[in-house]
């Protein structure tokens, strides 16, 4: 684990251009982005994370969808359907982080994703979709498969 948290630091400054030239950051934002990272990433390492923060941001960039990070993530939440676009967030469970570490990683990956304009990575792209490799979507051959991070598959 510390060898991930030294290689999230080495990529903050990658990630994070000039931060004055983005809008200011809510502390609400921040835990929606890291939430959704954990929940949705959090044993698939910062890359993961990452990736689930670049989803989330192109969907923020995305007219199709809400213009927050926390309107992305608790979308669908509002229809209590438990069809939510990040399914963690309507499983019924308390979400309470419960691995020290990993909060703390997804909150700098967050940070990253969030101070940067726009995060690349090889595999998501402008991805607008994900899923784990063990379960189908119906809309997942509706899309164009991106690729895939970890246990999860991109796509756009």
């Amino acid at each position: 684990m510390r060898n991930e948290l030294f290689a999230a630091l080495l990529m903050l400054p990658l990630c994070a251009a000039a931060v004055d030239d983005f809008p200011p950051v809510t502390v609400e934002e921040r835990h929606c982005m890291a939430e959704a990272m954990y929940y949705e990433a959090r044993g698939e390492g910062w890359l993961g994370m990452v990736a689930v923060g670049a989803v989330i941001k192109n969907r923020v960039d995305d007219r199709r969808y809400p213009s927050t990070v926390c309107g992305v993530v608790h979308q669908g939440a509002e229809r209590n359907d438990r069809l939510c676009a990040f399914s963690y967030y309507c499983d019924g469970l308390p979400e309470r982080p419960g691995n020290q570490e990993l909060w703390e990683l997804a909150q700098l990956m967050a940070d990253a994703v969030l101070s940067s304009g726009g995060v690349s990575v090889d595999g998501v792209g402008a991805a607008t979709h994900y899923h784990a490799m063990y379960v189908t979507p119906w809309w997942a051959p509706a899309l164009d498969r991106q690729g895939c991070i970890g246990n999860h598959v991109f796509y756009k």
